[in-house]
């Protein structure tokens, strides 16, 4: 069971195992002044957002999910209410070890891992890293290197070349103001040219139960979804059908079941 410790302790803990609302804190990890959500009680899930995303984007997965588990979703350095660290890059390995500090400050010893995009890199790369704390795993939309991708058409990203959900929200919970946005989704973007996030021979020491969805339409194609979950021993592959990048979005029943069923059947 999660134990919530400081950010006034017993409060956020009845917070935690109430119906609502979700426990709210921030902790201190890695230089990190990481934001965080509880919701529900149960085993936990720790659910990772996207890049350039938040914990909001999982509202209608976190309700699901939260009928019978624990949510931990946090939001990585400079995403959502998280502030960035203008000195520190951004590298899929240093967001996994803020992640699993996370994990330690709040005494979870084992937890099930639900990531999305850039989240399920994080997740394959805890799994690798840090095997003792993975029970299972399930990513979606998460490429690990440039397998089948074009070359970057320029090294700079303007807002404007992005959903524009994606400006809107972060106007409204970051702590770093509207005018950090594009400074943040280029410091990003240059983490995303640096392939390959996670060493495809590295994939073979992921031995947790491992889910990989991924959309018919995604940018990236079915082949390399095929690709990684065979290097993973036991690795599972779902398609969404009709679906692009955004699956547990697009398609929330279907996804959200599919989830639910793979972390709640018997370890084998």
């Amino acid at each position: 069971m999660l134990r919530l410790v400081a950010f006034s302790a017993a409060t956020l803990f009845a917070c935690a195992h109430a119906a609502a609302p979700p426990a709210r804190a921030y902790a201190d990890v890695n230089g990190v002044h990481m934001y965080y959500e509880v919701h529900g009680q149960g085993f936990p899930v720790l659910m990772l957002h996207g890049g350039i995303s938040d914990q909001s984007f999982w509202s209608g997965t976190v309700q699901a999910i939260s009928q019978g588990h624990q949510v931990i979703a946090p939001e990585q350095m400079g995403h959502g209410h998280t502030p960035d660290v203008p000195a520190r890059e951004f590298s899929y390995e240093q967001m996994a070890e803020d992640t699993a500090a996370l994990l330690q400050q709040l005494h979870v010893q084992r937890t099930d891992v639900v990531g999305w995009s850039d989240g399920g890199v994080i997740g394959y790369l805890l799994a690798i890293r840090h095997p003792e704390l993975v029970r299972k795993l399930v990513t979606s939309g998460s490429n690990i290197d440039d397998e089948g991708l074009p070359p970057p058409k320029s090294d700079k990203i303007k807002p404007e070349q992005l959903p524009k959900m994606f400006q809107e929200r972060y106007d409204q919970v970051s702590p770093d103001g509207p005018q950090h946005y594009e400074a943040l989704i280029n410091r990003v973007a240059a983490m995303w040219r640096r392939y390959p996030y996670v060493e495809r021979s590295r994939l073979a020491q992921i031995h947790c139960p491992t889910l990989i969805i991924m959309g018919d339409r995604d940018f990236y194609s079915v082949e390399v979804a095929h690709h990684i979950a065979k290097d993973i021993p036991g690795g599972q592959l779902l398609i969404v059908p009709g679906s692009g990048h955004a699956t547990f979005r697009t398609r929330p029943e279907l996804v959200n079941l599919a989830v639910i069923e793979f972390l709640e059947a018997p370890l084998k």
